[in-house]
């Protein structure tokens, strides 16, 4: 089976109730991209709007490699100045005006139309519970933020400068640390979170509906607690870590999140590939719960079947 094989191969639609109000200081349009990571589009937006990246607010994150559509709103920014926004693979459409900006998790979840291909014969597709794993796309290209994360939680901040190519003067780490965009330091200690929660959910033996993720305020006993004190042992960390004296804004009190995967209104059918010349493609449509990767769901639902 191969995925993404084409951009247009991988559609998500961002599921929102939006309350839109007839004037208000938050601008909402929805961003559609191809080929743009959620932050870098965002970036880009803000340089053409000269409006700090700290204005916008979105729910989630979208993959690059995809033709996705999110919700996103601006403060203080105008219908007329989203509408001369110009970015290639990058489409503006002002929506209405919102009392609040858009925080993460604010959306209900995603649709996803996606083209599956190179099989060598039609399959019948069959499921049940699927675990709710983090797929690679959280973790970077090859999988850097996880110890990229491991470095921030750990104080180790030459690791961290290294890793993420920073020039460091006069040996001032930090400084240098916090010279990023808070957003995306937030993402990569995020990503290492999720690198632990996915070693613990697949290590438990009893069936939980929720499994923490690891912070400084985290809560936990029996299976769970012994799963998390073994890998938090092998990583060298402790959950105080997540407390980050040194770097305050970055600390994290941890959160929750479901075991399973919410997969619903699922539809498959069957073609010709027209790109792997004498194989088959399956078309899927599905929606998921926020913060469920639906490459992760795929996979799982073709070595199942």
């Amino acid at each position: 089976m191969k995925l993404k094989q084409l951009p247009e191969d991988f559609y998500v639609k961002e599921l929102m109730d939006s309350n839109f109000v007839s004037s208000g200081d938050y601008s909402c349009f929805s961003l559609r991209k191809n080929g743009w990571g959620t932050l870098a589009a965002i970036f880009a937006i803000a340089n053409c709007l000269k409006a700090p990246v700290k204005a916008f607010g979105i729910a989630g994150m979208k993959d690059k490699r995809a033709v996705t559509e999110q919700y996103v709103s601006v403060y203080r920014i105008s219908r007329e100045q989203i509408e001369k926004v110009k970015i290639k693979d990058v489409g503006l459409n002002f929506l209405g005006y919102l009392k609040d900006r858009i925080l993460l998790g604010d959306h209900k979840g995603n649709h996803f139309r996606i083209v599956a291909r190179d099989f060598d014969e039609r399959k019948e597709i069959k499921h049940g519970k699927i675990l709710n794993l983090y797929d690679y796309q959280r973790f970077g290209k090859k999988g850097e933020n996880i110890g990229l994360g491991r470095a921030l939680i750990k104080g180790d901040y030459k690791t961290f400068c290294d890793g993420f190519n920073l020039k460091v003067e006069n040996n001032d780490y930090i400084g240098a640390i916090r010279r990023i965009n808070r957003r995306v330091l937030r993402f990569i200690i995020s990503s290492y979170q999720s690198h632990l929660w996915n070693g613990v959910a697949r290590k438990l033996v009893n069936e939980y509906e929720q499994i923490p993720v690891l912070g400084f305020l985290t809560e936990f006993g029996g299976e769970i607690k012994d799963a998390y004190c073994r890998l938090m042992k092998e990583e060298g960390i402790s959950k105080e870590d997540f407390l980050m004296k040194k770097i305050p804004e970055l600390s994290s009190e941890g959160g929750t999140r479901k075991v399973f995967v919410e997969l619903s209104n699922l539809s498959w059918k069957w073609d010709e590939d027209e790109v792997n010349k004498g194989k088959f493609k399956c078309i899927l449509e599905f929606d998921l719960g926020k913060g469920q990767y639906a490459t992760h769901v795929v996979k799982s639902l073709f070595s199942e079947s």
